[in-house]
C-alpha cells in the first residue's frame, strides 16, 4: 500500500493536548526530535471518510482527558491550603442532629471534581477540584449508605466510571450519568440511578476499601466482616475469586500493580505483598507495632508513585503517617502536635491530586 493510501495519526507526549493536522515539515521535525516521544499509527484509508473522522474524534477526546501526571505529595512542604467546613456548603446540616459523616474521597481529573461520600445522609457530595467549592450532591436510595468509592479513569470506551460500595453491595456507574442525577427530582431519583448503573454485585457482607488493578482489569474489595479480599471483573462485576485477608480495611496498588498494600484496622498494621507467578501474593513486609510507625485504627492508604511514598491515614492517632515506597521505612508524619498540620477531628480517608500534588483528607467527627 502506498503512502498516499494511508492515513497517519501521531500520538504525542506533549504539553499541548493535541497537535491538529501537522504538515509534512512538522512531522519531520517531530520525528527527529529526541525529546518528544511519539508513536505512529497507520490506518488504511478507504472511501468511508466518516470512519477516519470518528477515529480522529475518539483520539481527540482521549488526548484531552489524559492526565499530565507530574506531581507527588511533598513531604517537606505540606501546609494546609484549604479547609472546608460542612456547615458552609450544606445549609440543611446546620440544624441537623446528624452531622456530616464522610467515609471516602476520590478525584475525577476529567470532570475536575472531588467526590466525598456521606454515609449518614446517604449522599455523594461533589466539590470543584480547583476552587474546592461545593457544587452539588447526589442522593442515593434510602438504604444506599456509601462506605467506599473509587473512580475508574478509563472504562475502555473513553468514559469514566464511579464505583460505590454501599454496605454489602457494590455498584458501578457511568460517572457522567451519575452526576446528572443531581438535577432529577427525588421521586425519579431511583430510576435515574438504576439507568446510570452499569453493574452491581452482592458477593460481600460489608465492603470497606476498594482498589482497581488496571493490569488485571479487576476490582479488589475488602470484605471486612468475612475477612476476605474479593476480586471482581472490572467490566462485568462478576465474582472471580477471594483471598483470605483478616481485618482488611483499605487497599492500594503500587509498582504497576506488582505490589499490593493492605491496611488492617483491627490488627493496627499495614501489610505489603508482592505478586508472584502473575497470580499469588507473597507477604514481604509488615508495618506496625512499637515505635514511630505504630497505628491506632489505620483507615486509608495511598501509594504515591511520584514521591515514592506510602501515605496512611492513622485515624485514632489523628495523624497521617508516611513511609518509603522503596524501603518501607518510616519517613515522617503529619498531625503530631505541629499546629499548622494539626487535625481537628479524625483523618479517615485520603485522596491524591496527581496534577498538583495536593493531598485531600476527609475527617470524621466521631
Amino acid at each position: 500500500m502506498s503512502d498516499e493510501q494511508r492515513t497517519r495519526i501521531i500520538l504525542l507526549d506533549h504539553h499541548h493536548p493535541l497537535l491538529l493536522f501537522p504538515n509534512h515539515d512538522e512531522i519531520n521535525n517531530i520525528a527527529h526530535n529526541n525529546t518528544t516521544h511519539h508513536k505512529n499509527l497507520d490506518y488504511e484509508f478507504n472511501e468511508h471518510h466518516h470512519f477516519i473522522h470518528h477515529l480522529y474524534c475518539q483520539l481527540q477526546h482521549k488526548m484531552k482527558n489524559i492526565k499530565q501526571r507530574k506531581y507527588g505529595f511533598s513531604i517537606t512542604n505540606s501546609p494546609l491550603i484549604h479547609k472546608i467546613n460542612f456547615k458552609t456548603w450544606n445549609r440543611a446540616l446546620i440544624h441537623s442532629e446528624n452531622s456530616f459523616d464522610p467515609t471516602s474521597v476520590c478525584i475525577s481529573h476529567s470532570f475536575q471534581i472531588i467526590l466525598v461520600s456521606d454515609y449518614r445522609h446517604s449522599r455523594v457530595e461533589v466539590f470543584d477540584l480547583i476552587s474546592k467549592n461545593w457544587k452539588f450532591g447526589v442522593d442515593l436510595w434510602p438504604d444506599g449508605f456509601p462506605t467506599q468509592m473509587c473512580v475508574q479513569e478509563n472504562d475502555e470506551q473513553y468514559n469514566q466510571a464511579l464505583i460505590i460500595a454501599c454496605n454489602s453491595c457494590i455498584y458501578k456507574y457511568d460517572l457522567k450519568r451519575f452526576l446528572s442525577c443531581c438535577d432529577i427530582v427525588s421521586s425519579q431519583q431511583t430510576n435515574a440511578l438504576v439507568n446510570a448503573c452499569i453493574w452491581e454485585n452482592r458477593d460481600c457482607d460489608w465492603v470497606q476499601g476498594m482498589a482497581i488493578s488496571y493490569t488485571e482489569k479487576q476490582l479488589y474489595a475488602c470484605d471486612f466482616i468475612r475477612g476476605d479480599l474479593v476480586l471482581l471483573d472490572l467490566q462485568t462485576g462478576m465474582f472471580i475469586r477471594k483471598i483470605p485477608m483478616t481485618d482488611a480495611f483499605a487497599v492500594a496498588f503500587a509498582e504497576n500493580d506488582q505490589l499490593l498494600i493492605v491496611v488492617k484496622a483491627g490488627s493496627c498494621c499495614v501489610e505489603i505483598f508482592r505478586k508472584e507467578n502473575n497470580l499469588e501474593w507473597k507477604l514481604i513486609k509488615t508495618i506496625g507495632g512499637m515505635g514511630k510507625e505504630k497505628f491506632k485504627f489505620p483507615s486509608s492508604v495511598i501509594a504515591d508513585r511520584f514521591s515514592r511514598i506510602i501515605i496512611v491515614a492513622d485515624r485514632d492517632n489523628k495523624r497521617i503517617q508516611i513511609f518509603s515506597l522503596d524501603s518501607f521505612e518510616f519517613v515522617t508524619s503529619m498531625g503530631d502536635g505541629r499546629e499548622e498540620l494539626e487535625f481537628e477531628y479524625f483523618p479517615y480517608s485520603i485522596g491524591l491530586n496527581e496534577l498538583n500534588g495536593e493531598l485531600i483528607v476527609v475527617e470524621q467527627q466521631y
